[in-house]
């Protein structure tokens, strides 16, 4: 039943109904912020414009944010701020990325002094983006 309600666009509406069906148990309890946070993960990767920038966000986002987020909840849902700061590290990568590809360059490319311009450039949405504090503690 999550799964046809997943089928429905967010909003508040499916939120109640959702929240509804779960009091009594006829839905099982699940960690919704996980939910969208993958939710999100697989709609970033999707939107990115290059092959390989999508199989590499895929990778971050599998193998690295998701599941040392899941390790390190042990079970318990995680915050709303463990979310905010999961997706700023998405959109850094994005912006990375981008950024890669704007200056001719690949991740096996860049050496250090590219990251150090990466991270002093003028654009300041790159540096707000980087990520600061891991999305694993919580608030």
């Amino acid at each position: 039943m999550h799964e046809a309600l997943d089928e429905l666009p967010e909003g508040k509406v499916v939120e109640h109904i959702r929240s509804v069906l779960v009091a009594p148990g006829a839905l099982p309890k699940r960690d919704e912020q996980m939910v969208r946070l993958e939710r999100h993960a697989k709609d970033l990767v999707a939107s990115h414009a290059t092959a390989e920038g999508r199989k590499i966000l895929h990778r971050y986002a599998t193998w690295h944010l998701l599941r040392r987020l899941r390790r390190r909840s042990r079970g318990r849902e995680i915050t709303h701020y463990q979310l905010t700061v999961a997706r700023q590290h998405l959109r850094a990568a994005v912006y990375l990325l981008n950024w890669l590809e704007s200056q001719n360059l690949t991740l096996a490319t860049c050496r250090q002094t590219g990251l150090e311009r990466w991270m002093t450039s003028d654009d300041v949405r790159l540096r707000q983006g980087a990520p600061r504090r891991s999305p694993m503690r919580s608030a």
